[in-house]
């Protein structure tokens, strides 16, 4: 299977509209490190201990400073207008598909 480019950011791309354009973006964008790391994450409680944030340059590719205001408002309310908020938010539903994607993959691999 042939290797994926690593997308580079540029600010005149378009923002993702929704959440699972925001997750569908990010697994494009992360190396193998981050899935390793969040498969050892077992719960969504143990994920938010370990506070994991994107750096600054993930929350500018997505807009959550504000300047995405449809991917903002597609989020639980109180939790678009906090940076920090939406990126755990977005970083969880990151989580959940990875996990479902290694569940998928061991059930039909039985």
């Amino acid at each position: 299977m042939a290797k994926q480019p690593r997308y580079v950011y540029n600010p005149a791309d378009p923002k993702p509209q929704n959440i699972e354009e925001a997750v569908d973006f990010i697994m494009s964008c992360i190396g193998s490190d981050l899935p390793r790391l969040l498969l050892k994450i077992e719960t969504e409680e143990e994920l938010d201990k370990y506070g994991i944030a994107f750096s600054m340059d993930m929350r500018s590719r997505l807009g959550i400073w504000g300047t995405n205001s449809e991917l903002l408002n597609q989020l639980p309310q109180g939790i678009g207008n906090v940076p920090v908020k939406a990126e755990a938010f977005i970083l969880k539903e990151v989580w959940k598909r990875i996990h479902r994607r290694a569940a998928n993959k061991t059930g039909a691999e039985q």
